[in-house]
């Protein structure tokens, strides 16, 4: 199979290509630029480097069975108002317009489980109330909803996926989204000896690995829709709190430097722990098991601290 990757130099785009490349596909990486590392591990792919605001995707001879879009704003981009909105409605509009030309049987638009809240509560489905209180949240909202409309409008097969908060091993240590959890955690307590927790740390997130992440975009590709528009929690079983990973990525620092380390807990707040629980029917429904691949933390964590010695 054919896929055309935008965003591929990024943390989930570079790891889906090396995963779909591994697997026997063929694999377009489109990217504003490419780490000469990212080249290196994604070796056998083709690289196209522009922007997805202004790429003029007509000129491409290739005709690609699936597009998996993941050009949109993240959380340090949607801090500018004005370029967030842009990169995650027109330029999701452009590749959108580029999309149906060539009749792709899927498109894959990753957005966030963050559309239904910054802290969860309570329990969802893919047809839970909307509730964006952030840039990055309605960034992704806006994609999503120029996704509904061209295929409601042109029968583009399209799959929304919100993925829960992704985490596993960059493709390179130049990746520059040190920000994520447990990344930033690892890269602190190298540096300081320490882990700072600005919050209680009773915040319970749920975690999905970027294994599970490329299970699920196989599984997807293979099934025949009958909804043009369909709209997916990616969302494993694995729940944990912020503690619980700052800790995790404590003990696995000192399993490996044999070196002591603290963490620092700052505030009080919040207080308790907040409870939510999601439905895997829909996952179910389509032959998604996450047990058969589980997040697996201690590994993800060690993959991580793997960058810094490799």
């Amino acid at each position: 199979m054919k896929y055309l990757i935008t965003g591929a130099n990024g943390f989930i785009g570079g790891s889906l290509a090396k995963f779909l490349l591994a697997t026997g596909n063929d694999v377009t990486a489109f990217s504003r630029k490419f780490h000469d590392d990212t080249k290196k591990e994604l070796s056998g792919a083709k690289f196209l480097t522009g922007d997805v605001l202004d790429y003029n995707f007509s000129d491409l001879n290739d005709h690609y069975d699936f597009i998996i879009h993941l050009a949109t704003a993240n959380d340090i981009i949607s801090k500018n108002r004005k370029d967030g909105i842009l990169l995650s409605s027109y330029g999701t509009a452009n590749i959108l317009e580029y999309a149906c030309s060539i009749n792709v049987d899927k498109f894959f638009f990753f957005s966030t489980l963050q559309v239904y809240g910054s802290e969860l509560d309570g329990r969802y489905t893919e047809s839970s109330d909307l509730n964006p209180q952030n840039d990055y949240a309605l960034n992704h909202i806006f994609g999503e909803q120029y996704c509904k409309l061209f295929s409601e409008q042109k029968n583009l097969k399209t799959i929304i996926l919100r993925p829960s908060n992704i985490y596993g091993p960059f493709l390179t240590k130049k990746l520059d989204r040190w920000t994520l959890v447990p990344g930033c955690f690892c890269k602190e307590i190298i540096n300081e000896k320490s882990i700072t927790l600005n919050s209680s740390g009773k915040q319970f997130r749920n975690f999905i690995s970027l294994d599970q992440i490329c299970y699920a975009i196989d599984k997807i590709s293979s099934l025949s829709l009958e909804n043009d528009y369909t709209v997916l929690n990616l969302i494993s079983k694995d729940n944990y709190t912020i503690y619980d990973i700052a800790n995790l990525v404590k003990k696995e620092y000192q399993k490996i430097y044999n070196e002591s380390a603290s963490i620092k807990i700052k505030s009080d707040s919040p207080e308790k722990s907040n409870l939510f629980s999601f439905s895997y029917e829909k996952l179910e429904s389509m032959g998604i098991d996450f047990s058969s691949g589980e997040s697996d933390p201690e590994k993800q964590i060690r993959s991580i601290f793997a960058l810094f010695y490799k």
